[in-house]
């Protein structure tokens, strides 16, 4: 595996505001509301995802996983209007969805948590088999890197630059907290993704992991030195 080494980082016009939620008071403020709006971003721009397929009660769980760990930073992209119109969640490459839930179980309710359960299905487990075969993917890549867990934008407001300012607010902050590399990972399911992220300059395809005949994951890299 090769990591290309570039410094090289690009321009962008300012076209939004951007909030980090981890540096404000608004997250504390707007918690369920928060949680409830991108859910519903995600829920209604990425039908093919992971998450949407179980429906928006687990979209809505996983994105509460995420604000409650400490070690997630989201960005959000705000509008003269104040709506929402992308965000960005990322971690360190050692961030693990699993040992959220498990450090937080006590804190769900055991009623919402069993209705969670009941939302899995064949093509649930199907693509959970496929995230477990490229688990020794992971473990290639530079320890001190961060990985973007989620990155969605309003198809209202596509084509305005948001997702490539949301990704400059984001290697900011991994230039400042002296991360190595900045990893993407995507699938063949979200093809917007994948145009997105080879896009971008500075981002290289390092996996192209084939599971099935259907489903090919992507994985991208972008030096931070």
């Amino acid at each position: 595996m090769t990591f290309c080494k570039q410094k090289f980082l690009p321009n962008f016009i300012k076209m939004t505001d951007i909030i980090n939620l981890r540096k404000s008071n608004f997250l504390k403020a707007n918690y369920k509301k928060l949680i409830n709006e991108i859910s519903l971003i995600h829920f209604h721009n990425l039908p093919n995802s992971f998450y949407t397929i179980s429906g928006i009660k687990f979209v809505e769980f996983f994105y509460e996983l995420l604000l409650i760990s400490k070690k997630t930073n989201i960005l959000i992209a705000k509008e003269d209007d104040k709506a929402i119109s992308g965000f960005v969640i990322w971690a360190p490459i050692n961030f693990s969805l699993i040992h959220t839930l498990i450090e937080n179980l006590f804190n769900f309710e055991l009623s919402n948590f069993l209705e969670l359960l009941r939302l899995f299905n064949f093509d649930v487990f199907k693509r959970i088999f496929y995230k477990l075969k490229t688990f020794h993917i992971r473990k290639k890549i530079p320890v001190n890197s961060s990985q973007i867990i989620s990155i969605v934008v309003d198809k209202k407001y596509i084509r305005k630059g948001i997702g490539k300012q949301l990704i400059k607010e984001v290697i900011d902050e991994c230039f400042y907290q002296d991360f190595d590399f900045l990893i993407a990972t995507t699938t063949s399911y979200q093809k917007n993704a994948i145009k997105f992220y080879k896009y971008l300059i500075d981002f290289n395809l390092i996996y192209e992991n084939k599971l099935s005949s259907g489903y090919v994951e992507y994985t991208f890299s972008r030096s931070l030195k």
